[in-house]
């Protein structure tokens, strides 16, 4: 059960930065997006892949058969959906 938790630990580990890279990486996206402006359209010449800047249709909702809740770290906000509160934690007998 040790390996699993320590398994499941590094997981998560990975899995926060690489969202943390994508939101960075979104956001510099979206400047340089707004940059070329809408309608702008050109060829990868690499692969020859066209693209088209657009006002999205709507963004996919990805919904997950199981998760996990976690106590915020020192220094993030309060708050969120995946939010494991403190006093939740403690009276499961963690120390904090």
């Amino acid at each position: 059960m040790e390996n699993k938790k320590e398994r499941f630990l590094e997981l998560v580990g990975k899995s926060e930065a690489l969202s943390e890279q994508a939101r960075v990486i979104r956001e510099e996206l979206d400047i340089v997006m707004m940059e070329l402006g809408l309608g702008t359209t050109f060829q990868n010449p690499a692969d020859k892949v066209v693209y088209q800047i657009v006002v999205p249709k709507g963004d996919f909702t990805y919904y997950k058969h199981i998760g996990y809740k976690r106590t915020n770290r020192e220094g993030e906000g309060s708050g969120g959906t995946n939010v494991l509160s403190k006093k939740e934690a403690t009276s499961l007998g963690f120390i904090l």
